[in-house]
């Protein structure tokens, strides 16, 4: 008999935007994560899959405000009322770092044919269908290594599906996605006894082919500049007689643009502003997010080109963002003068040649970051 299922991810419920300083804007970046949630909802309860599986980051911190709870319960309890079962393992965002902050899962107790795992440690559900494995996020390397060593498939007369929110020990430098762990190099090969991997953490839609059906299925809207290029979505599975059917559906989101002009020093504002206004022909501009760099000003031309200008040309768009930098400099700075997060995360992992060290450090890091976090939610609400 068929399993028939919907995988998705990194929700990031009640993350807005980092990059600004503008209320609206982080609004508007905030309802942007609640659309995605209702659609993939939607959409779900269109094709009645067997179940749901979420691999992580439903929230976007541990502590999350009223808005992310109260569009969480309702989403989440519409697939309940539907009667279709729901499995959602704990990402590093919304687990608490402190062992005695109570886990923001268990909101979701109440709720009938909702399954969330947050204990820090290896599970196995048998379903008639199905073998569910569930490795949530877990806060310490050594104990993420020795639950990840219990991982043992012992019936192999229905499909067997694995769900993990981490990095993969490759390619890392491609994601930049502080926190999370990594699954242990040395055992990758038990990835191909499984007939689906479903990943969290990362928020590229990747099949890593090379270890079998391992999936990410990415997360349903874009973070930030770094994700411009994603294409966000989440996952129709199948699995049946023939084998593995996996199809990426695509949702909507909002349109981010990235301008980018060089040898600025030599050209006047007149050509300056049409190249970014040819540049913005083929894209929708309005409720858009634009981006524009402007590369090698002079100190003489820095300020020539002035941004209401650059205003008129992106009208109606979401929100602005214009870099300048000098000739042979090497920072680069935003309207504001603040570097962005993006160039130094670029710049901190070049500085690490030990992947063990990076590793150590984005442990750390996250660490500090859900503190600010968690400080900047309890002055918030």
């Amino acid at each position: 008999m068929p399993v028939k299922f919907i995988h998705f991810s990194d929700s990031h419920l009640g993350a807005s935007d980092s990059l600004t300083d503008d209320y609206s804007v982080k609004e508007e970046r905030e309802q942007d994560k609640y659309k995605a949630l209702t659609t993939i909802v939607d959409h779900i309860l269109e094709a009645k899959p067997d179940f749901v599986i979420h691999t992580g980051d439903f929230f976007h911190r541990s502590s999350p405000g009223n808005a992310p709870l109260v569009n969480a319960i309702r989403q989440i309890g519409r697939l309940s009322d539907a009667g279709i079962p729901f499995y959602m393992i704990a990402g590093n965002h919304d687990y608490p770092k402190v062992a005695s902050t109570v886990p923001i899962h268990r909101i979701f107790e109440h709720l009938d044919n909702v399954n969330i795992y947050f204990n820090e440690a290896y599970n196995t559900i048998d379903l008639d269908s199905c073998t569910l494995h569930v490795v949530p996020h877990i806060n310490t390397g050594d104990r993420l290594n020795e639950e990840i060593g219990k991982i043992k498939i012992t019936d192999t007369s229905k499909p067997n599906i694995l769900m993990m929110h981490l990095s993969m020990p490759i390619r890392q430098e491609e994601e930049i996605e502080l926190g999370g762990g990594t699954f242990p190099a040395d055992k990758l090969a038990i990835l191909k006894q499984f007939d689906y991997v479903a990943l969290g953490h990362w928020h590229r839609f990747n099949h890593m082919k090379e270890y079998g059906n391992v999936y990410y299925s990415g997360s349903p809207d874009k973070m930030d500049l770094g994700e411009i290029d994603h294409a966000k979505g989440y996952l129709a599975v199948e699995i049946n007689g023939k084998g593995l059917n996996v199809e990426f559906r695509e949702l909507p989101t909002r349109e981010m643009i990235k301008v980018t002009v060089r040898d600025c020093d030599k050209k006047n504002e007149g050509v300056i502003l049409n190249e970014i206004a040819e540049a913005l022909k083929n894209f929708k501009v309005k409720d858009s997010i634009i981006y524009i760099d402007l590369y090698d000003l002079s100190k003489m031309s820095y300020y020539d080109t002035r941004r209401d200008e650059i205003e008129k040309i992106t009208e109606g768009c979401l929100d602005l963002r214009i870099t300048k930098k000098l000739r042979g400099g090497e920072d680069t700075a935003d309207s504001q003068g603040t570097r962005t997060q993006e160039s130094l995360f670029e710049d901190l992992r070049k500085a690490f040649t030990d992947d063990k060290d990076y590793i150590r450090f984005q442990e750390l890091t996250e660490k500090l970051l859900a503190e600010i976090e968690n400080e900047r939610a309890q002055n918030v609400d």
